[in-house]
């Protein structure tokens, strides 16, 4: 369970980033996900299974593709305010 500061920095955030070559069950992409908060991750995350379409990928490697992924969700944000 998230503490209410916690909740209060991801429901302000812009997204978050989780660009990890490595993880584990991926706790940190789904906390935010509660508080519908953006999260951008890449495409060969494992994850990207579990949260389908409530996330956004780019290619791992691509600092274009993160980059780019990152101005989607900074000026079109109504693409984000219905996700669950």
């Amino acid at each position: 369970m998230l503490n209410s500061l916690l909740k209060t920095l991801y429901r302000n955030a812009q997204a978050l980033i989780y660009t990890s070559r490595y993880e584990g069950f991926g706790l940190p992409t789904l906390e935010p996900m509660e508080c519908q908060c953006p999260v951008i991750f890449r495409l060969t995350s494992s994850l990207s299974e579990l949260v389908g379409d409530a996330a956004s990928l780019f290619e791992p490697d691509s600092v274009d593709g993160l980059v780019n992924t990152m101005e989607i969700v900074v000026e079109e944000p109504e693409l984000w305010a219905s996700i669950d």
